[in-house]
């Protein structure tokens, strides 16, 4: 296995699913891994888990969709770790409704988590990359940018910025 000891790793959307799992490999490759979800509690058995086989990490308990926190959140990891290496951008909501019923406040919450927020994130992360000519932004998609289903038009918009 590759080891990435050293890097600073954030995954958003990591209390459970895929971002869990992908910041538990990141851990277990050697990174310290911040996990990213709204609520403290329920990030806290999770780094306990990392702890408890001797991985490193930490929470970073906010909302992606507020642009001052995804900033103070790899400006932090700076300051405590003096480096920032790999963003894995993968926080996402769903709101499923057909969209003759859809409202488009509905709308723009998905768009502004599963879209705005990644943006927002890999630029604050450039900004820290760039200079140093290093670093990693992984964005996940999702296989319904190509296969829609009806009351999910706004997950469809959202994810199908991954694609090529």
């Amino acid at each position: 296995m590759f080891s990435l000891n050293g890097k600073v790793a954030l995954v958003t959307g990591a209390s459970r699913g895929l971002g869990w799992a992908m910041a538990r490999a990141l851990a277990q490759a050697g990174a310290t891994v911040m996990i990213n979800g709204r609520d403290e509690a329920t990030l806290r058995p999770r780094i306990d888990e990392l702890t408890k086989a001797g991985l490193k990490g930490e929470t970073a308990a906010f909302d992606v969709t507020d642009e001052k926190a995804c900033a103070a959140c790899i400006q932090g990891a700076v300051t405590r770790h003096g480096r920032f290496d790999i963003l894995v951008a993968n926080a996402g909501i769903q709101h499923r409704r057909p969209i003759a019923e859809f409202e488009r406040a509905d709308f723009q919450r998905v768009l502004d988590t599963n879209l705005t927020a990644v943006w927002m994130l890999a630029r604050e992360a450039a900004r820290v990359m760039i200079p140093r000519k290093a670093g990693r932004i992984i964005m996940t998609g999702s296989a319904s940018a190509f296969l829609a289903r009806p009351t999910i038009s706004a997950y469809v918009a959202s994810k199908a910025r991954c694609t090529r």
